[in-house]
């Protein structure tokens, strides 16, 4: 929960899932973003800034992926499906 009691995930915003190739997001203090395959390997880490990022998944299998971001407070981890 946030301080105004709204939940992590009301304010993070992942379009469009499914995707094709993009997935953007969206959250405040996002700090670091992890994509990972449906045994665990890591397949992209980069640390981010501000509050908006997109990552490239065209060149992966469809799909789902788990994504792990790190915000400044807290983790947040959703699945994404890619489908070309």
């Amino acid at each position: 929960m946030t301080s105004s009691g709204e939940s992590i995930e009301e304010n993070v915003k992942f379009y469009p899932n499914p995707t094709t190739s993009v997935l953007n997001i969206e959250a405040k203090d996002l700090c670091h973003i992890a994509v990972f395959n449906t045994i665990g390997q890591c397949l992209i880490e980069h640390d981010a800034s501000g509050n908006t990022t997109n990552i490239d998944l065209s060149h992966f299998e469809n799909g789902m992926y788990v994504i792990r971001l790190t915000l400044q407070n807290s983790i947040l981890v959703k699945q994404v499906h890619l489908m070309r």
